[in-house]
């Protein structure tokens, strides 16, 4: 902390906030957010790196379009751009139950796999921003008016993981689109750790019974 206080101090217009406990991703991205008056914010993994020139990218984006609540670039898993991350899967119950049928069909997973590779290049390769209805908040960058129109950043029920779906759908709830801009780039190196595997779980549940209820009770939770 000692060192990251020095690196910060000498930064100009940056200041460190510390809460007294681990807040989670989500509540600490409120405390942020709440102390900032920015009509766009920038929400950064620390797993993930964007340079000012795409950020500024990302800017124009919202600024050309007032429906667009947020957006993020194209993602990389990797510095030298190897590897592509797809954009994130819808987080409903339709796609739940696909994924879950998925192991039963292996060979309509594959169509349907391959579908969605030959969509995702085809959005990839165009100027954009090009819809999308759910965004990852690893790299997101927010108009705070439609944030707080949708009712605020992110849900303190979640401690890590689904807090960015909860906060996609409620921003499409409320009348607003969300996008990735592929001119704009960031490297996200993200790792999953076992440790990671109940809280996802715990989240998910969480997340299905706050937005989908009845399909929530219907499948038995």
């Amino acid at each position: 902390l000692e060192h990251l206080s020095n690196a910060v101090a000498v930064i100009p217009g940056v200041r460190l906030i510390v809460p007294e406990r681990n807040l989670g991703f989500g509540e600490g991205c409120n405390l942020a957010f709440g102390q900032c008056t920015a009509e766009f914010v920038l929400l950064l993994n620390p797993d993930a790196r964007i340079d000012p020139h795409h950020i500024a990218i990302l800017v124009e984006a919202l600024k050309s379009d007032p429906g667009l609540a947020g957006v993020s670039p194209k993602t990389f898993w990797d510095a030298t751009q190897r590897f592509l991350l797809p954009s994130a899967f819808p987080q409903t119950p339709l796609v739940m139950l696909a994924m879950t049928l998925a192991q039963r069909a292996p060979g309509l997973t594959k169509w349907a796999a391959s579908r969605y590779l030959r969509k995702m290049q085809g959005d990839m390769a165009t100027s954009g921003p090009y819809p999308i209805s759910f965004l990852v908040g690893a790299v997101m960058l927010l108009r705070r008016s439609a944030v707080l129109a949708a009712g605020g950043l992110f849900d303190p029920a979640y401690f890590m993981f689904y807090e960015d779906s909860d906060l996609s759908l409620r921003l499409r709830r409320a009348g607003y689109k969300l996008g990735i801009v592929p001119r704009a780039e960031a490297v996200h190196e993200y790792r999953h750790k076992s440790y990671k595997a109940p809280m996802m779980a715990d989240t998910c549940q969480i997340y299905f019974a706050k937005n989908f209820p009845l399909f929530y009770r219907l499948t038995g939770q």
